[in-house]
């Protein structure tokens, strides 16, 4: 039995040292050599042991990485991240991969970054959970984020403010990889569903009859007919990147005509995608109502 074991744990590092993190063509801050990675083989118990995280640095290795674009393409780097070097993406030349580390970095610096001042990664991730787990658990996104409904009525026009928050994580969410994003879905009623009159939509690649008004939080790569990918090879380019920052509000409003004389009720269902822009795998995470009485 035992020949067994060290023979699985000898094919789990293989595989790990594998990892596409790692691929050729992606730029890393730090010594592309230092593999954190092939210590997800470990139990918890062995990880916050050796402590492989405790520096940002270290996390830097996997979490501060850029790829370079082909020939001739750029992205706004000053204009998607004004408060970041952008030197760090080779002046536009490189496009995002994983930035958790040079975000924390970055936000040190700001005015609005000084409760973030002493920490690093492994005080919100202890330690490095998302190594040990396939994905963070809801009840953990719970602690971290806030969703507020209010409803105001102007004649015939119901107003519907929909206010969400990152309270803790020194980085935009969802952070990791180009797939994962947030989407507010925001629908009325009146009995029946009611049609969005103004406000945004989610993003086109998501919406269907029941899900189009609402609010997108992800990256935005596109390929070279102009269509979202999250693909990094395929990128041509990064449009935007509308994922949440650290202590920012993120309100909208949305306007419907309704009956005053029924009831109105507004629902906002948060979900994370982790294969934007599809809906594969997505799960519900936070819902919010609010209710209006016939005046």
């Amino acid at each position: 039995m035992k020949v067994f074991f060290f023979l699985f744990l000898f094919l789990l590092c293989c595989t790990g040292s594998n990892s596409s993190h790692h691929s050729a063509t992606v730029d890393g801050e730090s010594n592309p050599k230092e593999d954190p990675l092939q210590t997800e083989v470990f139990a918890n118990k062995e990880i916050e042991k050796k402590k492989p995280f405790k520096t940002i640095q270290k996390c830097a290795t996997c979490h501060a990485q850029v790829r370079t674009l082909g020939e001739g393409r750029t992205f706004d780097v000053s204009g998607i991240y004004p408060q970041m070097d952008p030197k760090k993406f080779g002046e536009g030349k490189k496009i995002p991969v994983l930035i958790e580390s040079l975000e924390l970095n970055a936000l040190k610096k700001m005015e609005r970054g000084k409760d973030v001042q002493e920490k690093v990664c492994i005080d919100c991730h202890l330690p490095h959970q998302a190594l040990v787990k396939d994905r963070i658990e809801i009840e953990d996104r719970k602690k971290n984020l806030g969703l507020w409904v209010t409803l105001e009525l102007i004649d015939n026009i119901m107003d519907v403010e929909i206010k969400f928050k990152s309270y803790n994580s020194a980085h935009r969410v969802p952070a990791g990889l180009a797939s994962r994003a947030y989407v507010i879905v925001v629908n009325v009623f009146q009995k029946e569903p009611l049609a969005l009159w103004h406000g945004p939509k989610i993003a086109k690649a998501l919406r269907t009859k029941e899900r189009l008004a609402g609010l997108t939080m992800a990256r935005f790569f596109v390929d070279g007919n102009g269509k979202l990918t999250n693909h990094l090879n395929l990128a041509h380019s990064l449009i935007d990147d509308t994922r949440l920052e650290h202590q920012r509000f993120l309100g909208e409003h949305f306007l419907y005509k309704i009956d005053p004389d029924k009831e109105v009720e507004a629902v906002a269902r948060l979900y994370y995608l982790p294969a934007f822009p599809t809906w594969s795998g997505a799960f519900e995470v936070m819902v919010e109502r609010a209710e209006l009485e016939p005046q």
